[in-house]
């Protein structure tokens, strides 16, 4: 754990040689930048958290070597803009933290490989709108989190392909208006 440190800057290779880290964790620190080696070496890493941080954006390549990962936590960070691909290689990722950043949008197929996603928060952030796209192909989610963001609508087919959802906030938006088969393949939804 790398907590409350002066820390800018994770150089690139410093995990290189810690092939059986089980979690990283950075938080209440300095960190600006990661660049895109520094995750070279964490093949087998299940958990990577580094929130509360001055972290603005990362290399889309940063999470290419860290297929095993399970649990990614971006929170609270200064993260503005988050390319395309960027989640590509994660395909065992269940768990997915993106809350309190200043997102102001998300790239139509960001989570189009996340197939073993469960559970997305991506509440109080800046989102004006979401690209209908967004969620498809995720049958395993179970838990979105779109609290306090800029929303003033929903695409109709936004949550079509979300069988499994149980739980979804929209809480804290300024959604005037939702198209009328927008849950229609959300049968399992209990919490809204």
């Amino acid at each position: 754990k790398i907590l409350f440190s002066n820390i800018s800057k994770v150089p690139e290779d410093t995990f290189k040689h810690l092939n059986h880290l089980n979690t990283v964790v950075i938080g209440f620190s300095n960190l600006s930048k990661v660049d895109q080696g520094v995750t070279e070496g964490l093949s087998n890493l299940k958990n990577f958290y580094v929130y509360a941080t001055k972290l603005e954006q990362f290399n889309k390549m940063t999470f290419d070597q860290m297929s095993s990962l399970t649990k990614l936590d971006l929170n609270n960070d200064f993260l503005s803009v988050i390319e395309a691909g960027s989640f590509d290689k994660l395909v065992n990722l269940k768990e997915l933290q993106l809350a309190s950043n200043r997102l102001t949008g998300l790239p139509k197929k960001l989570l189009a490989n996340l197939k073993a996603l469960e559970s997305i928060s991506i509440q109080d952030n800046q989102l004006i709108q979401l690209e209908e796209d967004l969620f498809k192909g995720l049958s395993l989610v179970k838990t979105i989190n779109l609290a306090s963001n800029l929303l003033t609508m929903v695409p109709a087919r936004l949550f079509q392909d979300l069988s499994a959802l149980n739980e979804l906030s929209f809480k804290d938006n300024h959604i005037i208006w939702l198209p009328e088969d927008l849950f229609a393949n959300t049968r399992c939804l209990e919490v809204l």
